[in-house]
């Protein structure tokens, strides 16, 4: 083996797979788009005519949907074609030309006499990929290209109203939301290639591509490629395959258009839009894109893959997939009416695990993808059309929090020159007559024959045949990236640690079903739900100890068992260790299902991807005991032991959210996402731990063509309030907003809403100022803490202030602040609004973001409500509002309320992306002092470091240093609900 073995990296089979993924593809999938365009770089072409995605489009495939005219698949169609005065013959697919000719097909007969193939449709029963059936001068009997002759393979179709046209081979029923249809019988179509009588071998094989010169061009869509060096510019490749038939662009083409002046069309666009042939798509194939190659009268076809990128741990992929999600989105009106909105790709963005998690990182790119939907659960996509604008996130761009995305191990990018090695399965139409289980011996024998690194190679073996794992009993078993996916766990932890092997299988989805703990719940899951007692599925716990581990009994160092003093054998664990340890196990589930990889292509969910915890619900929180006699997590604080704002403690660790305001595996409510009166705490600029997260980049603030203001309102018509015009640290109402009957420019608000209808002067209850300041003294700017001070005319306690904000003045969204119950006055006197029994007085709120060069218009409002009875204005005080003193208008007008605005110009808001250099995970490596809001709260789960991106408190660590065990990366730390 060598003498350094060590010094070598594992060879990954999965990156041997996808090196050589290459697939062909005729459409928009799960997996990703085809391409590249014919004008990109790495385009290939084809000299061959038809390949085997064509024979399954012509003949059928299992569970294919049936097309809606009762025709064939798509046919095969042969037609003379005289070009001045001599017959030439054009040979169609999908009503579109594939190749012209200057001799006709033909077959052979009963009698071995050949026989011209006539005009008319047939279906494709068998195509070789390469041109014709000879390598040089060898003839190949077996590559065949075959047809029906004298029969057809038709479709059948039952439309919306249940009525069946009566056409076809055969059919099922079946339904795609509340529309019956009919599925396409292939066996039907078998039976008929099958038959000798029928099936016909084309002489001389798959047709080549030819274009006579004498054939007018400007119906077709084509490219000159002729002048192009083979050597630099154009390559011939797969030539051990293929001959002389496959070839590659090497560079982009310096224009997108044919030489008819045509743009090339986007395969993107070619989708399972719905199984009603909207759009382009399975019925309806683009118009094909002929070259010209150099040599002699060359010609080929541009010959589409499916585009897997690189999305690996060290560099995932900066949009998560999100181009390429809104590339191929449907186009058609979809069943909310709206066109190009409905998931055809999946996103590339990989759910933060254990494994990926301290390489995840922050992405501004506008089209960033997140692989979780924004709302509601999952749905299965081969049933239901889910909208794209679940996982592309308003927060995504870079004037947001950006979105964090992650990778996984060794999805590295396929290799273009590697072609027509491996095909990925595809239940709608395969691409190739592949052998999916092979694909995976294949691989195995590649590596592990040929690698250098044979150290790691053999010791995978060994592992593999430690751990209980086979994917011949899982769901996936005949993808092969998956299950490549699980032998590569013992292959890439060849020099780590065993612990990390454990852990990696531990993680993995076909262990959770193999081993049956993937729907494990805690015991108080199903007892507080129905009452029942349910315990953990303990086979998992039971292996992982007895086959994994440590073992049934004792050992000493030399491998003899340990006896006790009666001379029996000791064991390691009991029944309750494993009763302990299968509890650990619970609310475990599959990441969700993206694209860029092979997997279930029906699946809503991953078999490749680290398993994630679920329901934290379902999650059992009760001590576990370790097998040493404590307890799993023995020296982790307990919540109540937690010091006072332990966040600023250290150890204490943050994990980035980006623009998503969600912590990961807590129980926030779905609606508090993006709801701006659930409001995080933000961090004071220049406080400790704000430098600590942000780590501040010292970018200079953004510029502004907002002129300098005076910070005094003066009355605006068009607003109709008072308005500060201008940039300045401040805007005061000044005298503007006295009284309320009395008031000036009544009724001082942006909307319209009017105050209180008593008009006498008798009771004086009225907002009479407002100021609004910037908490660092600068200019007021989006994204920035300001504090208002608001001065009312009060009678009593039970009197309301109501304090709100507007991003947008022009067309105000009002945003609750607080509500404050002013001090009692007797007689009402003038008074300035505080917060009382606080630390920090001051009424405070963070600026909305502003990312306009010109600055931004909002507003404040402040809302008197008064505690008068109107049937008793000196009577006792009535309370207004409910124990939290909620407000109970945005626009109170009772007779003695008063509502009353304010207007003023911001500078626009620092981006995240240019202020700090945020990190995925942080830990505090000493204590911090507090500033401002940090002060005056005890704990936090979710913080808003600068406007729009936050993050949470994720764990502290222990007090003292613990023992860990084998599982204890598995279990519940206190205080979180992470596992990691």
């Amino acid at each position: 083996m060598g003498e350094n073995q060590q010094s070598l990296s594992p060879t990954s089979h999965r990156a041997f797979f996808r090196e050589r993924l290459n697939p062909r593809a005729v459409e928009s999938y799960i997996y990703g788009i085809p391409g590249p365009k014919a004008c990109e770089k790495n385009a290939r072409f084809r000299r061959f005519a038809f390949t085997y995605k064509d024979k399954e489009l012509s003949r059928g495939f299992s569970g294919m949907w049936a097309g809606s005219s009762g025709l064939p698949f798509t046919p095969m169609e042969v037609e003379t074609l005289p070009i001045n005065g001599v017959n030439y013959y054009a040979v169609k697919f999908g009503g579109e030309i594939r190749t012209i000719l200057s001799n006709p097909l033909t077959y052979k007969d009963s009698n071995n006499l050949n026989v011209t193939l006539s005009d008319g449709n047939y279906t494709i029963c068998h195509a070789v990929e390469f041109v014709g059936d000879k390598f040089g001068d060898a003839t190949y009997t077996d590559a065949r290209f075959q047809v029906l002759v004298g029969d057809l393979c038709t479709s059948s179709y039952t439309n919306a109203g249940g009525v069946y046209d009566g056409k076809g081979d055969g059919s099922t029923s079946a339904r795609i939301g509340l529309t019956l249809v009919r599925i396409y019988d292939k066996n039907a179509c078998d039976a008929k290639c099958a038959d000798v009588t029928k099936v016909k071998v084309i002489e001389g094989g798959n047709p080549e591509v030819m274009i006579p010169d004498a054939f007018n061009k400007t119906s077709l869509s084509w490219i000159d490629l002729s002048a192009l060096d083979t050597n630099s510019e154009i390559i011939n490749i797969n030539t051990e395959r293929t001959h002389d038939s496959s070839w590659l662009l090497q560079n982009d083409l310096s224009t997108c258009t044919d030489q008819n002046g045509d743009e090339f069309p986007n395969p993107a666009r070619l989708a399972y839009t719905d199984y009603f042939s909207f759009g382009h798509g399975k019925y309806n194939l683009d118009k094909p894109i002929f070259a010209k190659l150099p040599g002699n009268n060359k010609w080929s076809l541009h010959d589409f893959r499916t585009q897997f990128k690189g999305n690996t741990l060290e560099n995932p992929l900066e949009d998560g997939g999100g181009a390429t999600v809104k590339a191929a989105a449907r186009s058609g009106d979809n069943d909310d009416g709206n066109p190009d909105t409905d998931l055809v790709v999946r996103c590339s963005n990989v759910q933060r695990n254990v494994f990926n998690e301290d390489q995840c990182r922050i992405s501004y790119h506008p089209d960033a993808c997140q692989s979780v939907p924004l709302q509601g659960a999952v749905v299965d996509p081969a049933n239901v059309v889910e909208p794209v604008w679940k996982y592309l996130p308003s927060y995504a761009g870079p004037d947001n929090g950006g979105v964090v995305v992650c990778g996984s191990e060794n999805e590295v990018a396929p290799i273009p020159t590697e072609d027509d090695h491996f095909d990925v399965t595809n239940r709608k139409v395969h691409s190739g007559s592949t052998d999916y289980m092979g694909q995976k011996l294949t691989v195995w024998f590649e590596v592990v024959l040929a690698a250098q690194d044979q150290l790691c190679q053999r010791l995978a073996f060994g592992l593999n045949k430690i751990f209980a794992t086979s994917t011949n009993s899982n769901s996936d078993s005949i993808n092969s990236e998956t299950n490549i996916g699980v032998y590569d766990n013992f292959v890439t932890s060849c020099f780590s640690t065993y612990r990390e092997v454990m852990r990696k299988v531990s993680f993995n989805q076909e262990m959770s079903e193999q081993l049956t703990f993937a729907t494990n719940k805690a015991v108080a899951t199903d007892w507080h739900r129905s009452r029942k007692l349910a315990w953990p599925d303990e086979n998992y716990a039971r292996e992982n100890l007895q086959l994994h581990s440590i073992g049934l009994l004792k050992l000493n160092d030399d491998g003899t068992p340990v006896l006790d003093r009666f001379e029996k054998r000791v064991a390691n664990y009991e029944q309750k260790h494993i009763f302990s340890a299968a509890k650990i196990w619970t609310s475990f589930g599959p990441s969700v299902r993206r694209g860029n990889y092979e997997d279930l292509d029906w699946s809503g969910t991953s078999y490749l991807d680290p398993l994630v915890l679920k329901d934290v619900s379902e999650r059992d929180w009760f001590p576990k005991i370790s097998s040493d006699g404590g307890y799993i997590g023995d020296k982790y604080p307990l919540c109540a032991d937690l010091p006072e704002r332990h966040f600023l403690r250290k150890g204490a660790t943050f994990r980035l959210l980006g623009g998503s305001s969600t912590p990961l595996w807590h129980n926030d409510q779905v609606h508090w996402e993006g709801n701006p009166e659930v409001q995080r705490m933000s961090l004071y600029p220049g406080s400790q731990l704000y430098n600590k997260l942000c780590n501040p980049t010292n970018a200079s603030l953004p510029s502004s063509t907002l002129f300098s203001g005076t910070g005094v309102a003066q009355y605006d018509a068009t607003f109709t309030a008072p308005f500060c015009q201008g940039s300045s640290n401040s805007c005061d109402s000044g005298t503007l907003l006295l009284g309320r009957a009395s008031e000036e420019n009544a009724s001082n608000t942006i909307d319209g809403c009017s105050d209180g209808k008593d008009n006498s002067t008798t009771y004086p209850d009225s907002v009479s100022r407002i100021i609004v300041t910037s908490i660092n003294g600068d200019d007021l700017r989006g994204g920035f803490d300001a504090k208002i001070n608001a001065t009312v005319i009060s009678r009593s306690r039970k009197d309301r202030v109501d304090f709100y904000f507007a991003s947008d003045a022009s067309s105000p969204v009002w945003q609750f602040i607080t509500t404050v119950n002013p001090l009692e006055t007797v007689p009402p006197r003038e008074m300035e609004v505080t917060l009382p029994y606080t630390r920090f007085p001051d009424i405070t709120y963070t600026l909305p973001k502003c990312v306009a060069a010109s600055g931004c218009k909002q507003a404040v409002r402040v809302v008197s409500r008064s505690s008068r009875d109107p049937s008793n204005p000196t009577g006792a005080p009535r309370t207004r509002g409910d124990a939290y003193m909620k407000p109970d208008s945005k626009c109170a007008n009772a007779p003695y309320d008063d509502v009353d605005d304010i207007v003023f110009e911001v500078l626009p808001s620092p981006k995240p992306k240019d202020t700090c250099s945020f990190q995925t995970l942080v830990t505090l490596d000493t204590n911090l002092e507090c500033q401002g809001r940090e002060c005056v709260v005890s704990t936090v789960r979710v913080v808003e470091v600068i406007a729009g991106m936050m993050i949470k408190i994720l764990r502290i660590l222990a007090v003292t240093e613990t023992t860990h065990q084998l599982t204890s990366n598995a279990t519940l730390k206190a205080c979180t609900m992470s596992i990691f």
